[in-house]
């Protein structure tokens, strides 16, 4: 064998057995760049307002101005229990998401955050009652998720 192999293969396994001990450069950096991101700023918070059918279902662009600010009052101010998912529908407009294998129906506003690679969401979800015909319970709910 070479000499030069041999001395390669020893610098080859020396480097691989003390990398673990040295720091990973790239870390601090991209910890950098997503702290930069989540402090970009966005928009004021709007207050709560009063449900409204037509600002509820008002959508430019695919997207409400007005949800995000109703979804307190729709889940607090007004009984859904009983109420036909077909009235529900006719008042509300179609959900957003629907899972029919557990009888949820969703209603939400997505607000991009963090430079747009999450997005903050509130959100109205009406379970169903079994047979799919009627609420059992509305649910406000607030979050973060990835993606779009």
């Amino acid at each position: 064998m070479p000499a030069n192999t041999a001395h390669s293969n020893h610098t080859n396994a020396y480097f691989h057995a003390n990398i673990s001990y040295m720091p990973f450069p790239k870390l601090p950096g991209i910890l950098i760049l997503f702290c930069l991101a989540c402090g970009s700023k966005k928009a004021p918070q709007q207050p709560d307002i009063s449900f409204d059918k037509s600002k509820w279902q008002q959508k430019i662009d695919g997207k409400s101005n007005y949800r995000r600010q109703m979804v307190n009052d729709l889940v607090n101010n007004h009984s859904w229990t009983g109420v036909s998912k077909d009235s529900l529908v006719s008042l509300l407009g179609e959900p957003d998401d629907i899972e029919n294998d557990i009888n949820y129906l969703y209603y939400y506003e997505k607000e991009p955050i963090a430079g747009g690679i999450m997005f903050s969401h509130k959100a109205v979800t009406f379970e169903l009652q079994p047979g799919g015909s009627k609420v059992k319970q509305a649910v406000f709910s607030k979050g973060a998720e990835w993606g779009n």
